[in-house]
């Protein structure tokens, strides 16, 4: 469900929620629950990424989607961000994210507050998601994505 905060994306930052997948899974695409109001001029660039959990945190790079465009004004709705691949999962902890090209906050996403469910850090978007996902910051912002598949 959408979340009931929605906060403003910075350029070139990646955040990802922590998700417990319970049955086996190809997945592909991510849904995201956002909106064009952070207040910034323009479009800004986003894509969703997929990164195995490692120790309960963000660990490698399973699977990027392909980008997306949000202009300003967007009014809130899901985004389906396609894979341009399918991936098997197993069940067990993943983290669900966004990375985000310039330009800086016009796209939004709704959250709720989960104790210690995000992770992000800064990463250029130019040169596609870090693999692994890096030394991150947490805060309790649960985004508002999931899975698609079969």
């Amino acid at each position: 469900s959408p979340g009931g905060s929605f906060s403003a994306m910075s350029s070139n930052v990646k955040r990802a929620a922590r998700f417990f997948l319970f049955f086996p899974a190809r997945i592909t695409a991510l849904r995201v629950h956002l909106d064009g109001n952070g207040g910034g001029t323009g479009s800004q660039l986003l894509r969703g990424v997929i990164y195995a959990d490692s120790g309960g945190q963000p660990g490698g790079l399973l699977r990027r989607s392909f980008q997306a465009v949000i202009p300003a004004g967007r009014p809130p709705e899901w985004l389906n961000l396609h894979l341009p691949f399918t991936i098997d999962l197993s069940p067990g902890h993943y983290w669900l994210g966004l990375h985000t090209g310039v330009n800086h906050a016009v796209a939004r996403y709704s959250w709720d507050a989960r104790v210690d469910a995000r992770r992000y850090n800064i990463d250029n978007f130019t040169d596609g998601p870090s693999n692994p996902f890096g030394s991150a910051l947490a805060d309790s912002q649960s985004i508002a994505i999931h899975a698609l598949g079969y």
